[in-house]
C-alpha cells in the first residue's frame, strides 16, 4: 500500500511540474533531424530505402519466430558517453551518467515501476525488453575506461550532426551518445538504424545535458528522454509513425493526419500524437490511446514499451542493418569489457583541496573496476591511513600534501598518488598589511598562491615578461586559449583580519581582448570560512577590462600605462576573521592574455593610487641596498616622502629643482617601502624594495 501511495504522489509530482513547466519544455527531434540527413545526402536514398526493406523484412521475420518461440535471452549493448562542452554548466558530473544509465535501464527493464500508473487497458503489454546497457570498461583501444569522455569543443552549443565529427567510437561496438549544452534546439536526436548503416559516422543520439538522467542538472521528468532516443536508436518510430525513409512527411504530434501513419508495431493504436498528461485521450478511431509509451512525447505519464516494441527492437539487435547484431556479441563484450570487472584504474575525488588547518577533506574512491577494497595513505592527514571508501581526513598542520589510494578486487589491485593534493593554510594568517608584488618569489608562486586549474591547462602562472613595478607578476596565458567559459583561479593563502574595523583590497591588471566581441570577466571573491564558501565583491568585463586597444598578438604590456587600478572597498565586518582569503577568477571568451600585480590589503589605502604619472622619472636600483637613486628628466616634484607598508611617513625631503637625488636607506629594515613625489598639480606613487 506504501508503495502505490508513493508513486501515486509521485505521479501527481510529475504531473503538477508538467503544468508548470510545459512552455519551456524541448522534445524529441530525431524526424526533425532524419529528414534534415535525408535533404543533405539525397545520393543516399536508395539505399537507406534498401536498408530499411531489409531490417522490416527481418523484423516480420523475427516477429513471426517469436511467436512460436518464448527464447528471451538478455541483449547486453555497451555505450560510452561523450561529455562535449565548453566548461560550462553542460559539463556534468559523471555521477549523472551513471544515474542516466541506471534510469535507461530501469525502464527497459520495466523494474521498480509501480504498474497501478499505467491505464488498465494497457498494462498486459508492458514489457520488459530484456535489453540491458553497460559503461565500456575498454576503449577501442583496449585501454582501460570508464566509459566516459569529456572533451572541450564550441560545438557543443550547435549539438547537430556535426558534433559527431568531434569524436566517435566504433559505432558497432559501442552506443555513442553525445552530451552537449545544445541538442539543435531539440531535447534529444538519433537517426534510425537504416540511415546510419549507409552512413555510420552519424550514429548514435545526442541529448541536450539536462534530459539526461535524473540528478544532477536534469531531473526525474526529463529523465526519460535518453529511453526515448534509444528506442530511436533500436528502429522505434514515435507512436504516431514518422519519416524513417526518404520522401515521407515530417509528421508533428496533434496533427490529425498521423492517424494515416503507422509505427510499425501492432500494439500501439494509431494515434495524432500527445504533448499533454491526458492518459484518457482517444483518436484516430481507437478506443483509447496508449499515451503513457515512452515513444509519445508526454513527459508527465510515460511508463512503458509494449510486447510489440520490445520485438521490434530486439529484432533490430539480431540484424546486421547498422551492425547492430555485432553489439550484443560475446566477442564485442569481451573487447568493450562489459562483462570483466577486473580493476584497472585508481582514482578519488575530494570535496576540497585547500583547507585550512584543522578542517577535515571528505574523499570519494571513483575507480573502476570492481573494487572492493581501498587502501588509503595521507601524507599530513589523521587518520593517516583508512580502509573506507569515503574517508573523512583531518588536517592540523599547514603545507602541500601528497595522497595515495590503492583500490582492488580481492585479488589484484591498481593504485594512484596525487602530489600535492591537498593544501593546508594556516588558520591564522598573513599580519597586514598584505602586498604581493610577486617579485620575491622564484619560477613558482609557491605557497603563497594556490591555483585552481581543473582542466589541466596552463593556469595562473609567475611571469618575468611583464610587471607594474618590480620584475616581476602574475599572467593567465589565453591568448592561445580557444574556448569561452573556461575559468581558472588564484587564490590567496590566509590573511588575518581578526584586529581590522575596515580594509581596502587594490590590484593592478592588464588585458587586452583580440575583438570588441570578446567577453571576458575577471571576477574577486573574498572568504571568511577559509574557501568553504565565497562571496563575489568586484566584477571586471568586457571593455572595462580592456587596458589597451584590441591586439590579434600576444599581449605583454610594455608600460605602467598599459595597466588599471582597482580599489576593493565594500568589505564588511564579517570578514574580519583570521582565515581571510581572496580570488581572482578569470573567465575566458576568446580575448587575450591577462596580468595581475600589486595585490595590497590593509586597512588604509596607504595613498598608492597614482593620480597622474610623472613623466621621465626612474628609480634604480630597485631593490637597493644603500641609496635609492632619484632622476628626473623632465617634470620636476616639489616634494618627496618616505613610507613603509604599514602607511607610517619615514621623512620628507623638500627638492630644490634637483633632477638626480641620492637617497639614504641603508638604515631601513629590509622589506616593502613607498616613495611619493608631490606637485602642486600631482601625486605619483612608486614602490620599492630594500634588500
Amino acid at each position: 500500500m506504501q508503495r502505490i501511495l508513493f508513486f501515486s504522489f509521485l505521479f501527481l509530482v510529475r504531473i503538477l511540474s508538467f503544468s508548470q513547466s510545459v512552455e519551456n519544455l524541448k522534445y524529441c527531434g530525431s524526424d526533425k533531424m532524419q529528414k534534415i540527413f535525408f535533404d543533405q545526402f539525397q545520393q543516399f536514398h536508395s539505399s537507406i530505402i534498401n536498408a530499411q526493406s531489409r531490417l522490416n523484412v527481418h523484423t516480420e521475420a523475427y516477429r513471426k519466430l517469436k511467436q512460436a518461440s518464448d527464447s528471451d535471452s538478455l541483449y547486453i549493448i555497451p555505450v560510452v558517453f561523450h561529455i562535449i562542452h565548453n566548461y560550462g554548466d553542460e559539463n556534468i558530473d559523471d555521477s549523472q551518467v551513471k544515474n542516466a544509465i541506471t534510469v535507461l535501464n530501469t525502464d527497459f527493464r520495466n523494474e521498480d515501476t509501480d504498474t497501478s500508473d499505467i491505464r488498465q487497458e494497457f498494462r498486459h503489454l508492458v514489457a520488459d525488453c530484456k535489453i540491458e546497457f553497460r559503461l565500456a570498461h575498454l576503449d577501442p583501444n583496449g585501454n582501460c575506461t570508464n566509459g566516459i569522455n569529456h572533451i572541450a569543443d564550441t560545438l557543443t552549443y550547435v549539438g547537430d550532426h556535426s558534433v559527431k565529427s568531434i569524436i566517435q567510437w566504433p559505432p558497432d561496438q559501442y552506443l555513442n551518445i553525445w552530451v552537449v549544452a545544445n541538442a539543435a534546439g531539440l531535447a534529444g536526436h538519433c537517426l534510425n538504424p537504416a540511415s546510419v548503416d549507409t552512413f555510420p559516422l552519424w550514429d548514435g543520439v545526442v541529448i541536450q545535458y539536462d534530459y539526461l538522467g535524473s540528478i544532477g542538472a536534469s531531473s526525474e521528468f526529463t529523465s526519460l528522454v535518453l529511453t526515448h532516443e534509444v528506442g530511436h536508436y533500436l528502429n522505434l518510430q514515435h507512436t504516431w509513425g514518422g519519416n524513417n525513409a526518404p520522401n515521407l512527411p515530417y509528421w508533428s504530434p496533434g496533427d490529425t493526419a498521423n492517424c494515416g501513419s503507422d509505427d510499425g508495431v501492432d500494439d500501439t493504436p494509431n494515434t495524432v500524437g500527445w504533448q499533454t498528461c491526458n492518459t484518457a485521450g482517444a483518436s484516430c478511431n481507437s478506443p483509447i490511446d496508449n499515451v503513457q509509451n515512452y515513444m509519445e512525447y508526454d513527459y508527465c505519464t510515460t511508463r512503458m514499451f509494449t510486447e510489440g516494441q520490445k520485438q521490434r527492437m530486439r529484432a533490430c539487435l539480431n540484424s546486421s542493418v547498422a551492425k547492430r547484431n555485432n553489439l550484443w556479441s560475446a566477442q564485442n563484450l569481451i573487447a568493450t569489457g562489459v562483462e570483466n570487472n577486473t580493476p584497472c584504474k585508481a582514482d578519488f575525488n575530494a570535496d576540497r583541496t585547500v583547507i585550512c588547518a584543522g578542517e577535515k577533506v571528505n574523499f570519494s574512491d571513483v575507480s573502476y573496476h570492481g573494487i572492493s577494497s581501498t587502501q588509503w595513505t595521507f601524507s599530513g592527514g589523521s587518520p593517516a591511513t583508512s580502509t573506507d571508501s569515503a574517508p573523512a581526513i583531518t588536517y592540523t598542520i599547514p603545507g602541500k600534501y601528497d595522497v595515495t589510494l590503492i583500490a582492488g578486487n580481492g585479488i589484484q589491485t591498481v593504485d594512484s598518488t596525487k602530489q600535492t593534493y591537498i593544501t593546508v593554510l594556516p588558520s591564522t594568517g598573513y599580519t597586514p598589511p598584505y602586498l604581493e608584488t610577486f617579485d620575491t618569489l622564484s619560477n613558482t608562486l609557491g605557497d603563497n598562491w594556490n591555483v585552481i586549474n581543473s582542466d589541466d591547462e596552463d593556469g595562473w602562472k609567475l611571469s618575468n615578461q611583464a610587471a607594474y613595478s618590480g620584475t616581476q607578476s602574475v599572467m593567465l596565458d589565453n591568448f592561445s586559449n580557444p574556448f569561452k567559459g573556461r575559468t581558472d583561479e588564484l587564490i590567496s593563502s590566509t590573511i588575518d583580519l581578526s584586529s581590522f574595523s575596515s580594509l581596502v583590497l587594490s590590484f593592478r591588471y592588464a588585458y587586452a581582448n583580440k575583438l570588441n566581441a570578446n567577453n571576458e570577466y575577471l571576477r574577486i571573491y573574498i572568504s571568511n570560512d577559509c574557501g568553504a564558501t565565497w562571496s563575489l565583491k568586484s566584477l571586471i568585463s568586457g571593455s572595462s577590462l580592456a587596458t589597451v586597444k584590441n591586439t590579434d598578438t600576444a599581449f605583454y604590456p610594455l608600460s605602467i600605462n598599459e595597466w588599471k587600478y582597482k580599489e576593493i572597498t565594500n568589505i564588511t565586518s564579517s570578514y574580519w576573521v583570521s582565515d581571510f582569503l581572496v580570488k581572482f577568477s578569470f573567465e575566458s571568451g576568446g580575448g587575450n592574455n591577462i596580468f595581475i600585480d600589486d595585490i595590497y590589503a590593509n586597512d588604509i589605502a596607504m595613498g598608492i593610487k597614482d593620480i597622474k604619472q610623472i613623466s621621465g622619472f626612474k628609480i634604480i636600483p630597485n631593490p637597493t641596498a644603500d641609496y635609492l637613486n632619484l632622476n628626473f628628466s623632465n617634470e620636476l616634484p616639489d616634494k618627496i616622502e618616505l613610507f613603509d607598508v604599514h602607511g607610517k611617513k619615514i621623512y620628507s625631503y623638500n627638492l630644490n629643482h634637483e633632477k638626480t637625488i641620492a637617497l639614504p636607506v641603508g638604515f631601513l629594515k629590509p622589506g616593502m617601502y613607498f616613495i611619493q613625489m608631490l606637485s602642486s598639480s600631482t601625486v605619483y606613487n612608486e614602490k620599492f624594495l630594500k634588500e
